[in-house]
């Protein structure tokens, strides 16, 4: 029998967390769809779903969903630890946020599903694709220069 009540979207990541945490509490797992496009181009908005379980360990490389200071929820990469707390940024981001302490984490992410597939955080192609995206983080912003200039130039060409 499926422990699942039923399904409806919600846009809001403060509704979201509201409902998650309990069932987080519990030892299940929540599923949501993206919002936002921070974490592009490995989830992308309001297409992708998420697959959060309550973070028991962090560890480099982990989506977390945490509570910024403003009070916000985010989905991003911890890219690093300091002294103080977690290094984070989103895929899609080239600012570092730091510190995030554990105290602040609801969830990590565990699965993702793209147009119906169900991918785990743990399969080779999503580590090898952390793996490298962290890599590139000091090229993010020369990377999204040259991107966005290859945009203007085939908006022109057309």
């Amino acid at each position: 029998m499926s422990d699942m009540i039923g399904e409806f979207q919600l846009t809001d990541m403060n509704d979201i967390v509201r409902l998650a945490k309990p069932v987080l509490k519990d030892g299940r797992s929540v599923k949501f769809i993206v919002v936002g496009n921070s974490m592009n181009p490995i989830f992308i908005n309001n297409r992708d779903k998420v697959t959060v379980s309550m973070a028991e360990k962090v560890k480099k490389r982990d989506v977390i969903l945490y509570r910024r200071n403003d009070g916000s929820y985010v989905l991003h990469r911890v890219i690093g630890k300091g002294k103080y707390g977690f290094k984070l940024c989103g895929d899609n981001q080239t600012i570092i946020e730091y510190p995030v302490k554990m105290e602040d984490v609801v969830a990590v992410v565990t699965s993702f599903e793209r147009k119906g597939r169900e991918y785990s955080t743990t399969c080779f192609w999503y580590r090898l694709y952390s793996f490298l995206w962290c890599l590139v983080i000091p090229l993010r912003k020369f990377e999204f220069k040259i991107a966005y200039g290859l945009k203007k130039i085939l908006k022109r060409s057309k």
